[in-house]
């Protein structure tokens, strides 16, 4: 069983997020490269240089260690003005686990999308970082949508830091998986800066 997703400050007992408790959940370590990734991009840097800074909070520490240890996929992402970013990651018979580490800075005006998309039957596992760092006057708009299959688990913990006059909109388009679980935190360091969040999800009752 993992508790994960604990909050700092209390919520009405009947939302049911204060923490989550989950049952079989086998987080994988020692992983070969996620390798059926597709990045459409404009002049923006992309390598794998993440600064693997340790989150305010996140999913849990369990998480956040098996992704600084086994991080299949790493990508740092330098971004200037009117860059236009999207990265899609295909779950398929060979790559069906992902632990993923996403940095994103931005100088500009500055467009990500990030897909987690899956081409099998079988059950897949993500567990990833998004970190983004809104530098001065940077307009941000992310948008995260999880398309796995109803077999499969998804672990999302995203972390922002905004600067002066900075503007992040983000969107979590979460509609996949059995289960599905993020942690969003923003610290908005600068004048001047603001965090939009719109979140789009199914939910079951079980």
């Amino acid at each position: 069983m993992e508790e994960i997703n604990f909050s700092p400050v209390m919520t009405a007992r009947n939302f049911g997020i204060n923490s989550i408790k989950l049952y079989d959940i086998n987080i994988p370590d020692t992983l070969k490269e996620f390798k059926n990734i597709r990045i459409e991009k404009n002049n923006a840097i992309i390598d794998k240089d993440n600064s693997n800074k340790k989150l305010t909070y996140g999913i849990g520490n369990k998480f956040e260690e098996n992704i600084y240890k086994n991080a299949n996929s790493k990508l740092r992402i330098a971004a200037g003005n009117n860059e236009q970013i999207k990265i899609i990651y295909n779950f398929d018979d060979e790559n069906l686990q992902l632990i993923s580490n996403i940095e994103i800075i931005a100088n500009g005006n500055v467009d990500v999308v990030i897909e987690y998309k899956s081409n099998t039957n079988k059950p897949c596992f993500h567990n990833g970082i998004i970190r983004t760092i809104a530098n001065e006057n940077a307009n941000i708009r992310i948008t995260v949508v999880n398309l796995l299959n109803d077999l499969s688990n998804n672990f999302e913990s995203i972390e922002n830091e905004l600067y002066d006059n900075s503007n992040l909109e983000f969107t979590i388009i979460d509609i996949g998986g059995k289960n599905s679980v993020s942690n969003y935190y923003t610290n908005v360091i600068g004048d001047n800066s603001n965090n939009n969040l719109k979140t789009i999800y199914l939910g079951v009752n079980t």
